[in-house]
């Protein structure tokens, strides 16, 4: 399959930052992809939104912290990151959206979908799960974690020892760069121990 165009959106201005997202298609329905930890919008681009967007209005957002979006010292947790998604679809005029994610991506979709139940066609859960990797000894391994975040050439080895299932070079290369981009304070904010799915019950 050829690659994707990717169309570069503008930053859309919400909850005091700015959100970079992509938009494609032209369906009635309305698709919202988010993505996994340290990663961006781009690890959609070419396996999945080309066929969606046959069918669906598909926007790919970039969470805050990640990607082309603000970076933040501060607020990126799971609630946060809900928030910026309802905040997204209000200035969008959409009025129910199938929200799909992965990893973090997940987490976030399913905080979105118990704060704002109204605002959800369905959703599509892919490993969600919230920064609970480092859960035990956290506060020792903090120090590390934020040594390692600065350090691109740690990127590597650091992100194939903690994937489940080996990415190809071509992609683990573009995830390295993407998580480089992503600030120390991010990786700590999201990471932490805390930052969990709320009120799951």
């Amino acid at each position: 399959m050829a690659p994707l165009n990717r169309i570069v959106m503008p930053k859309i201005e919400l909850n005091s930052i700015e959100l970079y997202y992509e938009e494609h298609g032209d369906g009635e329905e309305v698709v919202i992809l988010l993505h996994v930890f340290l990663s961006s919008s781009k690890m959609w681009a070419n396996n999945y939104v080309p066929d969606l967007m046959k069918r669906y209005k598909v926007y790919a957002i970039d969470a805050r912290g990640h990607g082309n979006s603000n970076k933040v010292k501060i607020g990126c947790n799971l609630q946060q990151m809900a928030d910026d998604i309802n905040h997204f679809v209000i200035l969008k005029k959409i009025d129910k959206c199938i929200l799909a994610g992965m990893s973090m991506g997940g987490a976030v979709a399913i905080q979105f979908a118990i704060n704002f139940p109204e605002r959800i066609k369905s959703l599509i859960l892919m490993n969600p799960g919230p920064g609970s990797l480092f859960s035990k000894g956290f506060f020792l391994i903090s120090p590390i974690l934020s040594f390692i975040s600065q350090k691109k050439c740690l990127l590597k080895p650091f992100l194939k020892s903690v994937l489940i299932n080996p990415l190809p070079r071509e992609i683990l290369s573009e995830f390295v760069d993407d998580a480089a981009l992503v600030s120390k304070d991010t990786w700590l904010q999201y990471l932490n121990p805390d930052n969990k799915i709320q009120n799951f019950e």
